[in-house]
């Protein structure tokens, strides 16, 4: 079994939703299919990979393989934040110096973070007291 990086958009939640898979697995609660059909399955998910051309569809590639994934382990939360990370896309492509500083809504919380106290580019000291300190 192998839990395992892409070139990643998601990061740890594609991690806890695979580790989430192999439990499952391990339990016995997760049957997988014969050869045939799983090679049929990652023979289809390598052609998608191949038409992963730039930022944005690579997002969409990892967010149907996560989403996937969570639905046939049973995950019970919506863990799609494709959209999110398609405005973290447009604010770096809208301003690639200042797009650390933007804010986005969580849509596990409703909150929005609360804006940098700097600027990212003139933020100097990234130790975690500063960071902890500049939230209002």
């Amino acid at each position: 079994m192998y839990i395992g990086a892409q070139n990643l958009v998601y990061s740890l939640p594609m991690f806890e939703v695979q580790a989430f898979w192999s439990v499952k697995y391990i339990n016995g609660e997760i049957q997988v299919p014969d050869r045939e059909t799983m090679r049929a399955d990652w023979k289809n998910w390598l052609e998608k990979n191949k038409e992963v051309k730039h930022l944005g569809d690579a997002i969409n590639f990892q967010s149907d393989y996560v989403v996937g994934l969570a639905q046939e382990a049973g995950f019970k939360h919506d863990i799609c934040i494709k959209q999110i990370l398609h405005d973290w896309k447009q604010a770096r492509e809208t301003d690639i110096l200042n797009y650390r500083d933007t804010c986005f809504t969580s849509k596990f919380t409703n909150v929005t973070a609360p804006p940098p106290s700097k600027k990212f580019m003139a933020n100097m000291d990234d130790s975690f007291e500063s960071f902890m300190n500049s939230v209002p």
